[in-house]
């Protein structure tokens, strides 16, 4: 049994190793931001808005590339101030970018946290995907992979170093079939579904956002989340479309991130590196939970599908031709 499991270890370190990058390196100039770059506006270049993930661990040195370099007035965080992703680090970027409740508009640097998950959102999450045949796979799956966690941990107990091991193992194999049922093309994934359940249940969140970045007294201006691809890409999108760009356009800015959204270095930021399961999950999985073309693809046939496009959601939202124009 001892050499099987020394078998089996081999064969998943084997497996684990096909992430094409396993570090991603920081922005030009800074040290702990990743994922950071200026906002494409079609022809309207001077427009100082730029997009990145989590700021939590930033250092002094990325503080001031902020402040000196980009002159940065508001950091727009997407995140609830609950959210574990604030918590990771110290966040240095409040001692020069204090928090308010609602964006000041003043021109005084400041934070505006938005919280994306609303009520809203994660009733139609959890509708729209638990309460579905894709669902009642999942959940087969699930018990399945947990009844085999269980016996492998009886059998396994005799030998505890190895135990730690299995258990990232049956995560990782868990996290795959979990998804599996998702990763349809046509819907956008697992990902394409969670943003079109955030396009119903945080329109008033995203009014909000959209209006602070426009406002001329806020820029520049960086936005972010956790990992900044997937809260921060839809806010890019729409600005992105506001300023007249193509649809190709869209999907090939929200696509940048897919190398950095299947990075060891973005699973470290957002609390799941380390000697943890990540190192097992495949690389198919890490794709289709990164930023795929389909996800922002299916995203785009939805708004045409349901609102004649991105123009026409925005218009229902409230954020109209006039508050558009100041991306012009």
């Amino acid at each position: 049994m001892k050499k099987q499991i020394e078998r089996r270890q081999k064969m998943t370190d084997k497996d684990s190793i096909k992430e094409p990058l396993n570090a991603f390196p920081p922005a030009d100039g800074f040290t702990k931001i990743y994922n950071f770059r200026k906002v494409p506006m079609g022809k309207n270049t001077s427009l100082e808005i730029y997009r990145c993930a989590s700021v939590s661990c930033a250092t002094e040195q990325d503080c001031n590339m902020f402040i000196e370099k980009y002159k940065f007035v508001s950091i727009v965080d997407l995140r609830k101030l609950g959210d574990a992703s604030i918590k990771a680090g110290k966040n240095r970027t409040l001692k020069y970018f204090p928090r308010v409740e609602e964006s000041k508009d003043n021109g005084c640097r400041q934070t505006v946290n938005y919280n994306f998950f609303t009520k809203k959102t994660n009733k139609l999450l959890v509708n729209n995907n638990v309460y579905t045949w894709h669902g009642l796979k999942m959940i087969t799956s699930a018990l399945f992979t947990i009844c085999v966690y269980v016996i492998m941990k009886i059998v396994l107990f005799p030998w505890p170093k190895y135990r730690k091991d299995w258990k990232n193992y049956f995560i990782a194999t868990h996290l795959r079939w979990i998804i599996a049922p998702f990763c349809v093309k046509k819907y956008g994934g697992p990902m394409g579904m969670t943003y079109q359940c955030m396009l119903e249940g945080s329109k008033e969140v995203i009014f909000n956002i959209l209006k602070t970045i426009a406002e001329p007294k806020n820029r520049p201006c960086v936005f972010h989340c956790a990992s900044g691809k997937d809260r921060t890409g839809l806010v890019a999108m729409f600005l992105m479309a506001s300023a007249g760009c193509t649809r190709e356009d869209i999907i090939h800015e929200y696509n940048k991130s897919e190398d950095w959204g299947i990075s060891h270095t973005h699973a470290e930021l957002i609390g799941a590196g380390g000697d943890g399961p990540n190192k097992y999950v495949d690389l198919d999985t890490k794709k289709n939970l990164a930023s795929p073309r389909w996800a922002m693809e299916a995203t785009l046939d939805y708004l045409d599908k349901n609102y004649n496009g991105i123009e026409g959601y925005l218009d229902s939202i409230g954020f109209t031709k006039e508050w558009r124009a100041k991306l012009n």
